[in-house]
C-alpha cells in the first residue's frame, strides 16, 4: 500500500517557477488517494504516507488555488 500512495501523491502536480503545475490526471489520482484511505487498515499506512509527504500543505492546497481549476477537481480536492 506505501508504494501506491507514495506513487499517487508524486503524480498529482510538481512546482516549475513558483506555480503549481497539475498533472492531467490529477482528478482520477485523487480519487485513488481517497480510495487508499478508505481501505486504510488497522496499521493506517496510506494516512501515515499522506502525512510523511505533508499532502494537505504541498499539493492539494496549491491545487485549490490553481485558477484553471474546474468544480469538479475543486470538490474532489477539498473531500
Amino acid at each position: 500500500m506505501n508504494v501506491l500512495v507514495q506513487g499517487a501523491v508524486h503524480a498529482l502536480g510538481y512546482y516549475e517557477d513558483g506555480k503549481y503545475n497539475r498533472e492531467p490526471d490529477c482528478y482520477e489520482t485523487i480519487r485513488d488517494i481517497i480510495r487508499y484511505l478508505r481501505e486504510d487498515g488497522d496499521e493506517f499506512t496510506a494516512r501515515i504516507e499522506c502525512g510523511r509527504h505533508n499532502l494537505v500543505e504541498h499539493d492539494l492546497v496549491p491545487l485549490v488555488k490553481c485558477d484553471d481549476l474546474t468544480d469538479e477537481e475543486f470538490d474532489i480536492a477539498i473531500r
